[in-house]
């Protein structure tokens, strides 16, 4: 509800972590899994890790870019509430 808050520091939905012999496949952006027949894959939720989408096409710009992931969390960290 924060206007100031930029819309890549909001909560979005889950995104999944798997092993790819235990699922059929993983829907739009990751954000949840296709199950294999009757397979059950262990569902954790952790509550420590934040994911940030990195481009690795060169050296360089993966640091750039983690550099600012850095700064934004230093900057916006208490904005992010724990989600």
């Amino acid at each position: 509800m924060d206007p100031d808050l930029a819309w890549i520091m909001t909560e979005v939905g889950p995104k999944t972590i798997v092993n790819p012999r235990t699922v059929e496949g993983v829907g739009t952006g990751t954000h949840r899994i296709v199950e294999k027949g009757r397979i059950k894959p262990t569902v954790i939720r952790p509550d420590d890790m934040i994911i940030a989408h990195v481009p690795f096409s060169t050296y360089n710009r993966f640091a750039r870019k983690m550099g600012n992931i850095e700064r934004s969390l230093t900057v916006f960290g208490h904005r992010l509430n724990g989600s």
